[in-house]
């Protein structure tokens, strides 16, 4: 069935020897879209003219200055829970078909600097949970191999589509099996990769904890290729991790009476920090405020495991209001970028008097030596600090 289209590797191999056009391939691939979506449905908006002028774009450009990297002129699409600035993302549901995002998700926007050209969205189960519907504006996607048979879900359309030769590769999601099944049932390769590998920035989520983004395409390599390109440098977070932990444990061990379960704190919040990762941009500095966050979840945590001990904890958590997590991810996201904006239009002199006296936790003693403010000017920075957050954050930023 898909003997005329190369694997990415393949492709990518011709397309930097020129043996190989991006423009050939997008049409090799809208001619299989043509013949054969009519009876998968694998896709819910196919944009046939806006991928034909990025292919031509990627061939110009690759002609001039050689191809960006492996998935230059890939043709891909994207599972409708991914958002895609200016272009519906509609889950699959009627609830959303007016939904149009102002930004892509983070995976998205990596995937399009790395080359990939996207034909459209593909069809996913409605909300990505539970299986096919057929009373919604969109029917479900089919099988190529067998249009009578469903190719699993919840990425159905993106593993018709890879299957079936419209796309090379395509981005799925997977909270219960929705990347493995469609790889299954399909004939091809996907891959659930670590949780919080491929940032979930956004994805439309259907369970916090255990939604994981992730590549399907026909081969392993191909599969490896796409994960390189969405989840970025694990070593740069790796080092991040690293440099976090003296910063967490000294954090930690100040609140804790009982030294043996500071280390389990310690645990939980960067379990709690990579949780958060996954909702933001991967590879970025663990901020103060992010910590403080983690910090604060795993001495909650703490709380309740001393509460069921019929004990108390007392503990005095640093930057509370600043760092208090928000009632939903979705909402932390918000808040969490408004602090960064806020406290990103401070004065030198106030954002460091804040995150040395606030966020950090320092005593005005240490963090006067840290700046090389004297004490009194840092009481004034850190006041005016905090005194323009709350103004900029109609209140919510407390001491």
């Amino acid at each position: 069935m898909t003997a005329a289209i190369p694997t990415i590797a393949e492709a990518a191999r011709q397309i930097a020897a020129r043996s190989l056009s991006p423009v050939e391939l997008m049409e090799a691939c809208l001619g299989r879209a043509a013949a054969h979506e009519p009876a998968l449905n694998a896709f819910i908006r196919l944009d046939a003219e806006a991928a034909r002028a990025a292919a031509r774009a990627a061939e110009a450009r690759i002609m001039r200055d050689g191809p960006r990297g492996p998935l230059d002129g890939i043709p891909f699409a994207h599972k409708d829970i991914y958002e895609t600035a200016g272009i519906p993302t509609t889950a699959h549901s009627r609830v959303l078909e007016h939904h149009v995002p102002a930004a892509d998700a983070f995976t998205v926007r990596r995937l399009a600097e790395a080359g990939v050209i996207s034909l459209g969205k593909l069809a996913t189960h409605e909300f990505a949970f539970g299986g096919p519907s057929f009373d919604l504006p969109w029917p479900p996607a089919r099988n190529p191999w067998n249009p009578d048979h469903m190719p699993a879900g919840s990425s159905s359309g993106t593993g018709a589509a890879v299957a079936a030769g419209m796309i090379l590769g395509g981005t799925g999601s997977d909270t219960g099996g929705s990347i493995r099944g469609p790889a299954a049932l399909c004939g091809i390769a996907g891959i659930k990769p670590t949780y919080g590998r491929c940032s979930r920035a956004g994805v439309l989520p259907l369970a916090q904890t255990l939604d994981h983004t992730g590549p399907l395409a026909w081969t392993v390599e191909d599969c490896a290729i796409l994960l390189g390109a969405m989840a970025g440098d694990a070593r740069a977070y790796d080092r991040l991790l690293r440099a976090c932990l003296p910063f967490l444990r000294a954090v930690v061990r100040r609140r804790i009476l009982d030294p043996s379960e500071s280390e389990d704190a310690v645990q939980d919040a960067l379990l709690t920090i990579h949780q958060l990762r996954a909702a933001y941009e991967p590879a970025r500095p663990i901020r103060p405020w992010l910590a403080a966050i983690a910090e604060r979840r795993a001495i909650d945590r703490l709380r309740r495991h001393g509460r069921r001990q019929g004990r108390e904890t007392p503990i005095e958590t640093f930057g509370e209001t600043l760092a208090a997590p928000a009632a939903n991810m979705a909402e932390q996201r918000l808040e969490a970028a408004r602090l960064r904006e806020a406290v990103a239009e401070l004065p030198p002199a106030q954002r460091t008097a804040l995150v040395l006296a606030k966020l950090e936790d320092l005593s005005l003693a240490e963090a006067s030596a840290r700046s090389g403010m004297s004490v009194g000017a840092l009481k004034v920075a850190t006041h005016r600090a905090v005194k323009a957050l709350r103004k900029r954050l109609g209140g919510g930023a407390g001491d």
